[in-house]
C-alpha cells in the first residue's frame, strides 16, 4: 500500500498516512479507526490517525465520511464510528491512483442501521485478519466479496443483487 501513495500526484496535498488511509477504505469500504491501525496505515498513535482522518473529512470536498452510532442499548455503550470514501474520495483515487472505479469499494448511499453495525464490523474484521495471515504467507487472495458487495441497480433496471447471492432453485436463494 505505501509504495502506491509514494508513486501518486498527491505531494503536499495529502500525506503518506492520509493516502493509506484512501487506500484502505477503498479496499474495505468501512474501517474503523482501531481497524485502520490493524491495517498498519503509517502510525500507531489513534489521536493522530483522528486527526489524519478528519483532516480527509474536512475538506471542501471531503474525501471521507463517517457513520456515528449511538447505541440503542445502554447497557453497550458507544461503538466506535465506521469511516467510508465520499464520490469525491473515490474519484481522487481514480485521478491521481489510476484506479479503476470497480477497484474501489465505496458506499453509494451514506445510510446504514446500528442493527447491521456488528455483523458488518465482525465481517470486516474477519477480512482483515485474512488479508493479514495471506500477507504474512505470501498468498495473494484474488476477490473477497460481502454480502453487503452488490452488482446492478434498483432504479433503473431493478436487478439490484448482492455479489454473493446462490441461487438454490427458480425463486429462492440464499445470500452467505
Amino acid at each position: 500500500m505505501k509504495d502506491a501513495v509514494r508513486k501518486s500526484k498527491w505531494k503536499g496535498i495529502i500525506t503518506p498516512i492520509q493516502g493509506n488511509v484512501l487506500l484502505a477504505l477503498s479496499q474495505f469500504r468501512l474501517l474503523s479507526l482501531s481497524q485502520m491501525l490493524r491495517l498498519s496505515v503509517g502510525t500507531s498513535s489513534k489521536s493522530y490517525l483522528r486527526k489524519q482522518v478528519s483532516a480527509l473529512m474536512e475538506r471542501q470536498k471531503p474525501l471521507v465520511d463517517c457513520h456515528r452510532f449511538t447505541s440503542p442499548e445502554r447497557t453497550k455503550g458507544r461503538v466506535e464510528s465506521l469511516y467510508f470514501l465520499s464520490k469525491y474520495g473515490a474519484r481522487e483515487l481514480m485521478v491521481e491512483m489510476g484506479m479503476q472505479e470497480s477497484e474501489i469499494k465505496y458506499p453509494k448511499k451514506k445510510n446504514m442501521f446500528f442493527k447491521d453495525y456488528w455483523h458488518r464490523r465482525y465481517t470486516i474484521d474477519f477480512e482483515i485478519h485474512l488479508n493479514l495471515w495471506a500477507k504474512a504467507r505470501g498468498i495473494e487472495i484474488l476477490f473477497f466479496d460481502t454480502y453487503f458487495d452488490v452488482t446492478g441497480n434498483n432504479r433503473s433496471s431493478k436487478n439490484l443483487r448482492a455479489k454473493t447471492r446462490m441461487p438454490l432453485d427458480q425463486t429462492d436463494y440464499i445470500i452467505p
